[in-house]
């Protein structure tokens, strides 16, 4: 199957960026491999959206220490690690290519945009002999910052464009809503009423809520 436009150039281009994690080729069963990638997920999605490329090297060439048997690089694998240690979930899309005219192949996740709210971790990762969590620590909200690196937020200004972001999502939401709610034909204002007052609250709340 032929992969999205988007996707091919992406390979065929691949340079890491903040919007871009490169990795070569991991165990995703491994505990804390899935920890740190968990880290590096949530960090993507608080960017704003973005991908990780399984099975390149830094340098945008194909690592050759490419497995056998790529099925363990599913979309359920991601979720799995998803919904293990990250708030709130998301869906990725993942696919599996190779750069144009190359014999090896590499996997593409492609993490979505936060939404009204950022990605926060919901669990750590395994301890070491320290008990020192590995990979990722709850409550930690992780975002992208020049190397490229996916790092846990340590200032105010590292909030600023998170925040910002948060804030468009949610008022973008409410106005998609409002919207349907005044172009329906089979609601009277009165009914209406109650569910505007609602997402006004809600949207204040929110808005207190990430200042």
């Amino acid at each position: 199957m032929d992969l999205p436009a988007e996707i091919q150039d992406l390979i065929d281009r691949a340079a890491e960026a903040l919007h871009l994690e490169l990795k070569q080729w991991i165990d995703l069963t491994d505990p804390v491999v899935r920890a740190k990638s968990a880290r590096h997920l949530a960090a993507l999605a608080n960017h704003g959206g973005g991908y990780l490329i399984i099975g390149m090297r830094d340098d945008g060439k194909l690592d050759p220490q490419q497995p056998d048997d790529l099925s363990g690089y599913s979309h359920d694998q991601i979720t799995g690690i998803v919904d293990r240690y990250l708030s709130p979930t998301f869906q990725c899309d993942v696919f599996i290519g190779s750069p144009t005219g190359a014999d090896g192949k590499c996997v593409v996740i492609r993490i979505p945009s936060h939404g009204s709210v950022p990605v926060c971790a919901k669990a750590d990762g395994p301890h070491d002999e320290r008990d020192r969590p590995q990979g990722i620590r709850i409550g930690e909200y992780y975002i992208r910052v020049p190397g490229p690196k996916s790092v846990a937020i340590e200032s105010p200004e590292q909030w600023r464009s998170l925040i910002h972001r948060c804030v468009l999502n949610e008022r973008q939401s409410l106005l998609e809503s409002i919207a349907r709610v005044l172009l329906s034909t089979d609601r009277s204002t009165e009914e209406a009423a109650p569910t505007l007052k609602a997402w006004h609250d809600a949207m204040r709340k929110q808005i207190k809520d990430l200042l």
